[in-house]
């Protein structure tokens, strides 16, 4: 543990169930909850605000907040956190504005990074509203609102309890880029509760999975998705993520090219400046293998790998794991047949050609 890292080792029992948590995570990321309802990510979340007593240590960088067995307990309120849940809470009496400058008059000028009311505006798109109340906001508007008032605040630590489950699609949608604009600010650490696999493929830098009641699995979200012992990848459209550079355009083929640390890849031309990071997504169902390279064929991203491990899904298809030549910590997947699997006598540390014939974007 350094102090670089959100560590805890904590119970508590509901009852119904005993939440369990044992972690250490690094602290300038988004640490995204993820697993059914009731197996304790919201619970892990009161307890990471003060907001419920559970027994065990909690250690947000070189701070003790929590220590049971010496009967320390830093009560919410010098925890500096910021919480942002399903539900807006706005002040009904204030406009938009005024909910901020509340926020602002009482953040800590102390703070590592200090963000102050008009970059958030900014950050937000709140410029045209701001003289509204919350009953003049659509959903999607109060949600920015109340990630703007949450990050004015100067939080310690960013607790963020599915802020997006109460939206209609489009506000989802609507919201989501301003999500990844808070997160591009890098200073913040958050927790992240969702039970969205795209949310989690958007937003997470470090992936914890709960089932019942404890933590079942935990690991920076590039190799999340691309563990055959992570339950994200028996997903039907399981899918690995990796962050991204716009490398170069390509304007007389129409493409952009994309630096990744372990490669690069060609993806028709996006409306982006070079320099601009971002996610892709590359679908298991989209990697097809090859035992050579072939020069006949429209598909433009055609990379050498090694086959890392097989793992039979159902009676009829495999997913396997490839790593990249170029880095060999980095890892995807494909998904292919059990017939193919055969017929090719594909196996274990194998020199294959990847095909992949799709690159989603998420940014």
């Amino acid at each position: 543990m350094t102090e670089d890292t959100i560590s805890a080792n904590l119970r508590l029992d509901l009852g119904s169930i005993e939440m369990r948590a044992s972690f250490s995570v690094p602290r300038p990321q988004v640490t995204c909850l993820y697993g059914p309802s009731g197996s304790g990510k919201t619970t892990l979340l009161r307890c990471l605000a003060g907001f419920a007593r559970a027994e065990g240590w909690l250690k947000v960088g070189d701070q003790l907040w929590q220590d049971h067995q010496h009967k320390c307990f830093i009560p919410t309120y010098r925890r500096g956190v910021g919480c942002v849940f399903q539900q807006d809470t706005l002040f009904p009496h204030l406009n938009v504005r005024q909910n901020l400058d509340y926020a602002w008059k009482r953040a800590p000028r102390s703070a590592e990074h200090v963000i102050r009311p008009d970059e958030t505006i900014d950050l937000m798109g709140l410029s045209s509203f701001l003289t509204r109340r919350a009953h003049e906001l659509s959903g999607g508007q109060r949600q920015r609102v109340a990630l703007a008032r949450a990050l004015v605040s100067n939080p310690s630590l960013l607790l963020l309890d599915e802020p997006l489950s109460a939206l209609d699609e489009f506000s989802k949608r609507e919201l989501l880029p301003y999500l990844e604009a808070m997160q591009r600010l890098g200073s913040i650490p958050a927790f992240y509760v969702t039970h969205s696999l795209d949310e989690l493929m958007r937003l997470a830098d470090h992936v914890l999975i709960f089932d019942q009641g404890s933590i079942a699995y935990s690991a920076p979200a590039e190799q999340a998705f691309s563990d055959l012992s992570c339950p994200l990848t028996m997903q039907t459209d399981t899918a690995s993520v990796f962050k991204a550079r716009v490398g170069s355009h390509k304007d007389q083929w129409g493409l952009t090219w994309l630096e990744l640390d372990w490669g690069g890849l060609r993806v028709p031309r996006i409306r982006l400046p070079t320099g601009s990071q971002l996610r892709v997504r590359i679908r298991a169902r989209d990697v097809s293998l090859a035992l050579q390279r072939h020069q006949d064929t429209t598909i433009l991203n055609i990379l050498p790998v090694i086959v890392a491990e097989l793992k039979p899904i159902d009676g009829s298809e495999y997913l396997v794991r490839l790593q990249t030549t170029a880095c060999p910590e980095r890892h995807f997947l494909a998904r292919t047949s059990r017939r193919s699997i055969q017929q090719l006598n594909i196996q274990p540390k194998q020199l294959l050609f990847a095909q992949i014939k799709g690159v989603a974007l998420l940014h």
